[in-house]
């Protein structure tokens, strides 16, 4: 999930870590924060294997200041500059290669994962074709027929055997409630993408120009006699 969410981000354009972290978890959301613990690593990862190129970035230098401390920290700084020492106001630049580009390509089209990894993958998913995506959002539908079909049988079990402290629950009730109304929700929004990808992928007649949809209802098929 964070190695398609980093190269996802990476696809709009090259960023520093500390922004790159930031849209990471703008995609995946405020409670699934990604620490730079397990961000750094993935990227020299992704480094390795061609997917990602790092440069190194200087930000602007400051403006001179009369003091005998700054020329001195500034002459430090030229020092290490002409030495080949990375100058402390250096910061790594990542970028995606275009291996990088492909592999986000194969991630997005991995048909396992858990809620997350899916919500990554809609976030991504214009890198798909117009049939993948319907084949993505198709796969999720049944996932969650699936998942429903699960909390039918565990409350039909538990209606054949009561347990007196799921009667007196409320909060667990109340989960399940959410849970279930979530569900819906989410089945609602995968419906209404489908129904915009396949009108998309399959346009009406109608919905075509007219003078397009004229010759197309003619009897002669536009030809003239």
């Amino acid at each position: 999930m964070l190695e398609t969410a980093i190269l996802g981000v990476l696809s709009d354009g090259s960023l520093h870590g500390y922004e790159l972290k930031k849209r990471i978890t703008d995609v995946i959301g405020p409670w699934s924060s990604v620490s730079f613990g397990s961000l750094y690593p993935a990227l020299s990862r992704l480094e390795r294997a061609g997917h990602v190129v790092v440069d190194d970035a200087v930000a602007p230098a400051a403006p001179p200041m009369p003091s005998l401390g700054a020329e001195v920290a500034a002459f430090r700084a030229r020092t290490r500059s002409r030495s080949g020492s990375p100058s402390p106001r250096a910061r790594k630049v990542y970028s995606i290669t275009d291996g990088g580009s492909s592999r986000l390509a194969d991630l997005l089209d991995d048909p396992d994962g858990d809620d997350r990894s899916f919500a990554v993958r809609v976030a991504f998913c214009r890198h798909l074709s117009p049939e993948r995506r319907i084949s993505l959002f198709e796969a999720r539908l049944r996932s969650l027929d699936h998942m429903a079909d699960e909390r039918r049988g565990r409350t039909a079990r538990r209606g054949a055997a009561p347990c007196p402290t799921d009667e007196l629950d409320r909060y667990r009730r109340s989960l399940v409630a959410f849970q279930n109304e979530r569900a819906q929700r989410e089945r609602a929004w995968l419906e209404e993408l489908l129904m915009s990808e396949r009108a998309a992928l399959h346009p009406a007649p109608d919905s075509l120009d007219p003078a397009v949809a004229d010759v197309a209802a003619s009897p002669s098929g536009g030809t003239s006699t």
